[in-house]
């Protein structure tokens, strides 16, 4: 009897290609629900690369921010929360084997992921907000009113130096010094009206007013602002009004003043009345600087030449003749040979007699020296 129960037994496991007792069967049913549940547990189930540096926005970091997870539960596993962000501009340096510890103790220690990637992970936190400046005002405004503002005070300055002729008008530099303030001031009053200040010679650190077109309601007037601006001019130099020729005495006709950036050095005129009666050293095309190379004083006396020799003293003035030995220009001191012969008298003989016959004598007009009356002291 047994025997046969013993057959039957097996004839069924037979037929399920299996040799062990029926007894067992529960178990084996029980053992594959939980291989076929729970085979995550044991598998491989991510591949988890780990990459540096990393830039972390958020609060908190996760685990996708700091590794490229791929694999079973990749979507799941990259939102896990790890910890807090670094402070904004700030950063933060873990390491990989920390990552793995902190996942362990989140009993993930079943879960058989394959970790990769950097030892050392670098990560920043958000990007720092640049800060305002106290009083920060819109770039657009702050262009827009220095923009007026400037038209307005060249108008003003070229009013008080030229009478406002645009032919005359002067090439000013400005630099206006506005703080945010009056840049908001002004931007407010929606247009410029009127502009004063200013002290002559109208160039340096100057302080001028701004009239703009709302009303102050204290007072009843147009708004004022106050504001200061750097004024200068590029340097004024005496140029050729035309092409002049060598020997040239320079008069108002042959000259004018013109504002140069471009000028080089300091041997330049900037006083048309320096030039004035000068001789022009070699030809000048028309526009060109004069320097001091390009005028010389005119030659009055000229070596060789006879010239009239004036001589005074005691209110008593002679005038005689004599052989200039050198050149010489208005002013100078050159040495004359004297062509009459002192004679023994009184008066105008006696002071032609107290010549020497070779004399210094200061040039005083074409032709003309000029001695005191006892001869070489002048």
């Amino acid at each position: 009897m047994n025997h046969s129960k013993t057959h039957t037994e097996k004839r069924m496991c037979v037929h399920c290609h299996l040799v062990f007792p029926v007894s067992h069967f529960p178990f084996f049913i029980v053992s594959i629900l939980f291989i076929s549940h729970f085979s995550f547990l044991i598998l491989p189930a991510a591949e988890i690369h780990f990459k540096t540096p990393v830039q972390c926005d958020a609060a908190i970091v996760t685990l996708g921010d700091v590794a490229e997870i791929t694999g079973q539960g990749a979507e799941s596993l990259a939102k896990m929360p790890l910890f807090p962000a670094p402070i904004a501009g700030g950063q933060r340096t873990v390491s990989a084997t920390q990552i793995r510890n902190l996942l362990a103790d989140r009993q993930m220690t079943a879960f058989d992921h394959d970790f990769r990637g950097v030892e050392q992970i670098v990560i920043d936190g958000p990007k720092r907000e640049p800060t305002k400046k106290p009083g920060h005002v819109n770039v657009n405004h702050e262009r827009k009113v220095g923009e007026e503002l400037t038209d307005m005070l060249l108008a003003y300055l070229n009013r008080c130096t030229t009478d406002g002729r645009p032919d005359s008008a002067l090439p000013w530099k400005i630099k206006l010094q506005l703080t945010p303030e009056q840049i908001r001031a002004i931007a407010d009053g929606e247009k410029i009206t009127g502009m004063y200040g200013g002290k002559n010679p109208l160039v340096g650190t100057q302080e001028f007013q701004a009239e703009l077109q709302t009303v102050n309601p204290a007072s009843g007037r147009r708004t004022l602002v106050r504001f200061t601006a750097e004024i200068d001019l590029p340097p004024k130099v005496v140029v050729a009004r035309r092409a002049l020729q060598r020997g040239k005495l320079l008069n108002e006709n042959d000259i004018r003043i013109e504002y140069q950036d471009k000028i080089r050095g300091t041997d330049y005129f900037s006083d048309p009345g320096e030039l004035l009666g000068k001789a022009v050293s070699a030809n000048v095309q028309e526009g060109a600087v004069l320097t001091s190379r390009s005028v010389h004083k005119p030659v009055f006396v000229k070596k060789g030449e006879v010239v009239t020799v004036v001589a005074k003293t005691a209110g008593i003035t002679v005038t005689s003749t004599g052989k200039a030995l050198e050149d010489g220009s208005e002013g100078d001191l050159v040495m004359v040979d004297q062509l009459l012969k002192p004679t023994p008298g009184k008066g105008r003989a006696a002071i032609r007699q107290s010549l020497d016959s070779t004399f210094v004598a200061k040039v005083t007009a074409i032709g003309t020296v000029e001695v005191f009356a006892t001869g070489s002291k002048y």
